[in-house]
Parts: C-alpha cells; structure tokens; sequence
C-alpha cells in the first residue's frame, strides 16, 4: 500500500472521471482501456478512506487491463465496501497517469469511479452473497 497522491478525481463533478458499475460480488473486472498490449503499467486503486492500492499488471492483447480481485483486501469489491477510484500509471510513483481511451466512444479518463450493484442476496460464509432458490443454491451456480 502507498501514500502518494496521484489524481484529485475524487469527486462525482470531476470531468475526466468515468462511472463504472458491476454485478455484485464480481469474479473479475476487465476494463477496456486503450493501452499497449502487452505493456506493463501500474494499477491503482483508492478506497473510500484515501488507501491506496498498487499492482503492477500486464495489459491484455486486446488494450484492456485485467483488476488481480484477489490482490486487494476480502470484500473491497461489494457495495457495503463503498466505491473505489482506479488509476493507471506508467511509473511506479504514481507521477504519469495514463488515459483510458475506450471506455466511451471518442474520449479519454484519467480516472474509473467504480461501484458494485447490491440487487438483494443472501450471505455466505465467503464474503460474496448470492441470490438463491428454494433449496438455498446460489442461483449463479445454475
């Protein structure tokens, strides 16, 4: 975990900062972002207290970049965790952001303000919490 400050896209009215929503309880989060395939960059992610989060990760063939879910503390990415901004940088310091530039047709971010969707589930003993049928099987098993 790192102190740095690397972008003041904090704020809903930030105008280069994209909102993302997921199912609840994701397995993996892909974004499609424009870069280098093959490239290594740094992955930042800052939680609702100010944490911050890196990891370097490798860009997919296709320019997307792949979020390692199981790098990050258990249940950061569910609604009662709160929203999280991602960030990616070419250096290790956090001091060159890179744009994401196909999130949106013809525009770039700086930023992703992610929330995770909470549609009404059951909790298990994981963490995660699936909707369930009248044997109490998580429906996404299904």
């Amino acid at each position: 975990m790192s102190t740095t400050p690397i972008c003041k896209c904090l704020t809903e009215n930030c105008d280069v900062c994209y909102n993302m929503t997921v199912a609840y309880c994701p397995q993996s989060i892909n974004i499609n972002a424009g870069q280098t395939p093959s490239a290594q960059i740094f992955l930042w992610i800052r939680d609702k207290l100010s944490n911050l989060y890196r990891e370097l990760i490798t860009v997919n063939g296709d320019g997307s970049i792949y979020i390692p879910l199981a790098n990050f503390p258990t249940g950061m990415f569910t609604p009662e965790f709160g929203g999280v901004n991602i960030f990616i940088t070419s250096d290790v310091d956090g001091n060159t952001i890179l744009p994401m530039g196909t999130l949106y047709p013809n525009d770039t971010f700086n930023c992703i303000l992610l929330s995770v969707n909470n549609p009404d589930y059951l909790t298990t003993d994981d963490g995660c919490e699936f909707l369930t049928d009248d044997n109490n099987i998580p429906l996404i098993a299904q």
